[in-house]
Parts: C-alpha cells; sequence; structure tokens
C-alpha cells in the first residue's frame, strides 16, 4: 500500500489551503462572521458566568497551603480570561461590521486563551482533587465556542497539552493517576483535532459548492443576459420593419388610391353637374358621397399606418392632436399638457406617440368611463411622459400579459427608456414612461438607414 505524500497529508489536515484566493477570501469572512456574532450573543453570559466563579473561589476556606495556592492560581488564571472576555466582547459589540480587521486576531486570541487558562486549571487541580477540572470540556467545545484557521488550533492544542504535559507529572501525588489524566487528556486532545478539521473540511467543501453555483448562476445570467439581447434587436429590427412597412403602405395609398378616389370624386361631380334629370343627379350624389365616405377612411387608415402629423407638426402637435381624438372619439374628458422644445430623435418621437397611442386605445376599451390626464414634459436629456385614468384601474399583474402593454414596453426599452405601468390610488391607472431626446450609438435604430 502506497503510504500518502507530504502534499497530501497536508491537504488533509489544512484543507482551507485547497481554496483559491477568492474562497479563501471567504473562509476568513466566515470565520470573522461567526466570531462576531458569537460574541455579541454570549459575551455577556460567558462574563457574568466568570465573575460567578470568581466571587465563589474568592470566598472558598482555604486552611493549607496547597489549597491556598490553589485558589490563588485559579483566581489569576479565571481573573486573566475574564479580562480577556471584557476586552472582546466590547470590541464585538464597539464594532458593527462583522468583517472589521479590528478583531480579526479574536478567534486565535480567544482559542489560545481558553485552551491554555483551562491547561493551566487542570495542572492546579492536581495539587488538591487530582483531577483535570473542565479542561476535557474546553478541549472538544473551544472549536465550537470561537474559530480560527484549523492549523491555529492545533498550535493551540499543542501548547495547551504542553503545559499539561509538563504541570500534571509534576503536581499530581499519584504517578499512574497521573499518567491516566495526561493519557485522557491527549486522547480528547485528538478527538479535538478531527473535530476541528471536520468543521474546516465541511466550510471549505460548502464554500467551493457556493463558489461553483454562483460560477454556474453568473455564466447562466450572462447567457440569458446575452440571448435577451439578441431578442430585443430582432424586436426593434423586426418593429422598424413594420414601421418601413407601414410607411411604405402610406405613401402608396396616400399616391395611387387617394387619387384614384379624387379622380374619381371629380368624375362623380361632372357626371352630378351633366345629368339631365332628378335621377341622374341623386345617383351621382350618392357615388360622390360614397367616394367621400372611403375618402375619409383612407385618411384615418393612413393615420394609423403613419402618423402624417408627426412627420410635418412635430411630437407636440402629435400628442395633443392624439388627445382631441380620442375626445371625439370617446366623448370622454382628455387633458393634454405638453411642455417640449428642441429636436427629438425621430425613432424616439415614433415611440413617444405610439405609447401615448396605445395608452389610450387601453383606456378606451378597457377603463371604462374615465378621465384622463396626459403629461409630456422635456429636460434637456430626456422626456417624461404619465398618461393617468381614473378608470376601473388594472389588476395586480395583469399588466404582464397584456401584448399591446409588452410592446410599449419593449418600445421604450429599445431607446434606452424606462416604463412602468401601476395602479392608482383610488382607482385608475398610471403609465410613466421615460425616453432620451438622443438614442444611444449602441442602440441607434435601423430607422437611421432606411430609404424614404
Amino acid at each position: 500500500m502506497k503510504l500518502p505524500d507530504g502534499a497530501t497529508l497536508r491537504a488533509f489536515f489544512f484543507p482551507e489551503e485547497g481554496l483559491d484566493p477568492g474562497g479563501r477570501g471567504a473562509y476568513e469572512a466566515e470565520l470573522l462572521r461567526f466570531n462576531h456574532l458569537r460574541l455579541r450573543r454570549w459575551g455577556v453570559a460567558t462574563l457574568a458566568y466568570e465573575l460567578v466563579v470568581l466571587g465563589v473561589f474568592s470566598r472558598l476556606d482555604a486552611h493549607t497551603a496547597p489549597e491556598r495556592l490553589w485558589r490563588h492560581t485559579s483566581l489569576g488564571l479565571h481573573g486573566a480570561f475574564t479580562a480577556f472576555v471584557v476586552i472582546a466582547t466590547a470590541l464585538a459589540w464597539a464594532t458593527p461590521d462583522p468583517l472589521s480587521r479590528r478583531y480579526h486576531w479574536l478567534g486565535r486570541a480567544g482559542q489560545t486563551m481558553v485552551l491554555l487558562v483551562h491547561a493551566g486549571l487542570a495542572v492546579n487541580a492536581q495539587r488538591t482533587t487530582g483531577n483535570t477540572g473542565v479542561f476535557l470540556i474546553a478541549l472538544v467545545v473551544t472549536p465550537h465556542l470561537l474559530r480560527a484557521g484549523v492549523g491555529w488550533f492545533y498550535l493551540s492544542v499543542a501548547a495547551a497539552m504542553g503545559v499539561a504535559a509538563w504541570g500534571i507529572p509534576r503536581y499530581q501525588a499519584v504517578a499512574t493517576q497521573g499518567a491516566v489524566n495526561l493519557f485522557t487528556c491527549f486522547a480528547v486532545a485528538c478527538l479535538a483535532v478531527v473535530y476541528a478539521r471536520q468543521h474546516v473540511a465541511t466550510l471549505v467543501r460548502d464554500l467551493r459548492q457556493r463558489r461553483d453555483l454562483k460560477s454556474l448562476t453568473d455564466e447562466l445570467n450572462e447567457k440569458v443576459e446575452a440571448k435577451t439581447r439578441d431578442l430585443r434587436k430582432l424586436a426593434l429590427r423586426l418593429d422598424d420593419l413594420l414601421e418601413t412597412e407601414r410607411r411604405r403602405l402610406a405613401r402608396e395609398l396616400h399616391d395611387d388610391l387617394g387619387q384614384e378616389l379624387t379622380a374619381l370624386r371629380l368624375e362623380a361631380e361632372v357626371l352630378r353637374l351633366r345629368a339631365v334629370d332628378t335621377r341622374g343627379r341623386e345617383s351621382a350624389e350618392r357615388i360622390a358621397a360614397s367616394l367621400d365616405r372611403a375618402h375619409t377612411a383612407m385618411r384615418s387608415i393612413l393615420e394609423s399606418l403613419r402618423p402624417r402629423m408627426l412627420d410635418e407638426e412635430g411630437l407636440g402637435a402629435s400628442i395633443e392632436w392624439l388627445a382631441r381624438q380620442f375626445r371625439e372619439r370617446t366623448g370622454q374628458r382628455c387633458e393634454a399638457d405638453v411642455t417640449l422644445d428642441g429636436e427629438v430623435d425621430e425613432a424616439v418621437s415614433l415611440v413617444v406617440f405610439r405609447v401615448v397611442q396605445e395608452s389610450l386605445t387601453n383606456v378606451a376599451r378597457h377603463a371604462g368611463p374615465a378621465e384622463v390626464t396626459l403629461t409630456l414634459e422635456a429636460t434637456p436629456s430626456e422626456l417624461r411622459i404619465v398618461i393617468e385614468d381614473s378608470g376601473r384601474g388594472i389588476a395586480e399583474g395583469g399588466a404582464r400579459g397584456r401584448r399591446g402593454l409588452i410592446g410599449m414596453r419593449e418600445r421604450v426599452v429599445g431607446v434606452g427608456g424606462r416604463l412602468a405601468v401601476e395602479a392608482r390610488d383610488p382607482q385608475g391607472t398610471r403609465v410613466r414612461a421615460t425616453v432620451p431626446r438622443v438614442m444611444p450609438p449602441r442602440l441607434v435604430s435601423y430607422h437611421d438607414s432606411t430609404p424614404r
């Protein structure tokens, strides 16, 4: 059987050394948090316990010289430990940050102090009772009370066992009892070392798993963000293509069908003027009226496909026109407060127009009888749009699945803006959008390169 080499043994006894620099930092932080929390929770109780012990020991009757020496030594050791508890607890309460370097030494100092003090108490006990006192308990409990690197705990245990190996045979009157006490301390010390090592190995394994999980989560988030960016670019491209096609259809309808309707309207007027009887004139008038209705319908279609007013009169006038159209179509009150000066990107203007248009359409469809307030404010860098209504309102989470709202959000995000749809108090809905006046270079729309 091949014996393990030095590197394997070192990795076994010092598991934390197998961590990378980031994991080592997380390991140290875990120890600091544990010590900070332990001292804040149990420091005062430990201090009260030590004060009781000091009071009891100081009142004990000591009739012989060994008893008096035992009492003085015990008081001295417990007094030193009490002073350490006072300093450590005060520092923990005075430092709310668990990762402060002000007390990074507390775990090491605490373990060493606890083990050396109780080793001294075990040696001192040989003068009177002949047992090890609570030294055996301290060996096992110390790595759970305060934590430091496992290597430091090994050194603390070795130092404490050095004190015990020197003092127990020296002050134990019965040689066999001294040997039993020393062997018992050694066996429990080995158990404490195993316990401390297992604890550190478990913590190291947990940190590795957490770091691996975080790495996988970050990688997954990066992939999701990359896919989201690709989908958003595709959505923007599709939206740009849709607007381009709308512009083309609007131009063809206006140039071709509009001219044909105008020509037919003139022909109908000529027929009416040339009609020789009443029946002919009435037929020509009906044809003219039908052509007028068709022309009006075509203009409505043109406005829905591509807002001519947006191209000719600008964003502010177009928003006011939408409010006017809403009032005429629904008979409901709609106030528009538009404060706009300076230039706005064409793509941004179109997004704002579509957001207001979709919001008013949603009010007409879903809000019921309602009053609408529409506000457009401009700053040197951005536009802020707020559409509020007093209608039925939107249910909790109701904005998530509506395609119109999803389209609005994608449009706004696509130009580097933000959109929020929320319920008003006591009722109604509020749509808030903020968009930049000029699109960031990384979001430049395909509109800018589309031939007109």
